[in-house]
């Protein structure tokens, strides 16, 4: 999955929790993994198994988080997050920028509106509710290991701004996405010497107070045969309680490949 398009996998918070009452207990989000995938790929699925949830142990829960199909061009043609009803992202291009379209379907299957989609995705991701659900991205080149994203919809208002640090390797060391109601979310990444996510730390402020942190941990990897990660350990913190497991599961990503 490209870089470019993490923060379209980030996946919105759940309700109540075990930690302190301070504490807006999220999911970890999945697509902090999502680099490029080696080789032709047209279909990747995420789902997880909990082993703690909400900081309680529960044995095994397994849950569906995500499907992402993509086009010849190897660029997502369109993404799915399942919840409660799940959120639709569908991509185009139109005058040679990317196009985006984001709708929302109840758990009856029907359509619901954009700016009150009663939707509980599985895993955290930024709010979308009151901005358009139809606009273009433009991007600046990067330009010394900096990338510049807008999000601009099709009356030519500003919708949102993401700007990317890559490093030596190109590899996306932080992410700082603001919209236009003033709320933000911010990525920092650490890896391995392989290039793997080791660590994830999410900040984010979205108006509603506290401000807080996640710190998301990741290790034992394990790899298909063209060297894409399939499963992953994890286990997640919130900086309201740093001491204790929100969240522990195994991460799963199932790859079809074009024959």
């Amino acid at each position: 999955m490209p870089n470019n398009l993490l923060y379209y996998l980030l996946a919105v918070a759940l309700a109540s929790c075990l930690m302190p009452h301070f504490v807006r207990c999220q999911e970890p989000i999945h697509a902090s993994l999502s680099q490029d995938v080696k080789g032709n790929a047209k279909l990747i699925l995420y789902d997880r198994e909990y082993t703690v949830f909400k900081g309680r142990y529960i044995g095994s829960l397994p849950v569906k988080i995500d499907r992402t199909e993509l086009g010849k061009d190897g660029g997502p043609a369109l993404n799915i997050e399942y919840g409660t009803g799940e959120k639709h992202t569908t991509y185009s291009r139109r005058d040679g920028l990317p196009v985006i379209q984001i709708s929302y379907f109840g758990p009856d299957g029907k359509p619901v509106d954009n700016e009150s989609p009663f939707f509980e995705p599985n895993a955290n991701s930024v709010s979308e509710v009151g901005l358009c659900p139809n606009f273009r991205v433009r991007r600046d080149d990067k330009l010394a290991q900096v990338e510049r994203e807008y999000e601009i919809c099709l009356d030519g208002t500003e919708r949102a701004k993401t700007v990317r640090e890559f490093g030596v390797n190109h590899e996306i060391v932080r992410e700082i996405r603001t919209d236009k109601k003033m709320r933000s979310w911010q990525s920092i990444f650490g890896y391995d010497q392989d290039g793997n996510v080791i660590e994830f730390r999410y900040i984010v402020d979205d108006t509603k107070k506290p401000k807080y942190t996640q710190t998301v941990r990741y290790n034992d990897y394990r790899f298909d045969n063209k060297g894409n990660w399939i499963r992953v350990t994890v286990v997640s913190f919130f900086s309201g309680n740093p001491d204790r497991i929100a969240y522990q599961f195994y991460e799963k990503r199932t790859i079809s490949y074009v024959e």
